[in-house]
C-alpha cells in the first residue's frame, strides 16, 4: 500500500469480505473484540469493530464505545482488548433515546 492509498476511505481493511451487521445481533452474549479501526465523517469519527465470535461481520459503534476504543488505543492496550471478554446491551436514556453500552467481564470471567 503506498502513502497516498490511506486517503482513498475505501473503509478498514478487516471490513473487506464481511458485511455490515446490526449491533443489536451480538447484545447479551459474552464477545472478544478481535480488531477495531475509526472511520472519520462529517461529525467526527466512530469505532468499528469485529468479534472473535462472528466472522462473517463488522459492526459500527456508537460514541460511548468509540470513545472507549479510542482509550484502549491511547493507552496502548489494543493487543490486550481480544484476551477480554465484553458484553454489549441496548440502553434507553433518559430521553427515551436507545444507545448501547458494554461491559467487561470481571476477571476475565464470562457473564
Amino acid at each position: 500500500m503506498g502513502y497516498f492509498d490511506r486517503f482513498n476511505n475505501k473503509g478498514i481493511p478487516f471490513m473487506e469480505n464481511r458485511d455490515k451487521a446490526d449491533m443489536r445481533d451480538i447484545c447479551g452474549k459474552p464477545l472478544h473484540i478481535e480488531d477495531f479501526g475509526f472511520i472519520k465523517n462529517d461529525e467526527g469519527d466512530y469505532g468499528v469493530i469485529i468479534v472473535k465470535e462472528d466472522k462473517d461481520n463488522f459492526y459500527f459503534c456508537n460514541q460511548v464505545i468509540t470513545e472507549m476504543l479510542h482509550q484502549v488505543e491511547a493507552d496502548d492496550m489494543k493487543d490486550e482488548l481480544p484476551k477480554q471478554v465484553i458484553k454489549f446491551e441496548l440502553a434507553t436514556s433518559k430521553n427515551n433515546r436507545e444507545y448501547f453500552r458494554f461491559e467487561f467481564a470481571q476477571d476475565n470471567i464470562p457473564f
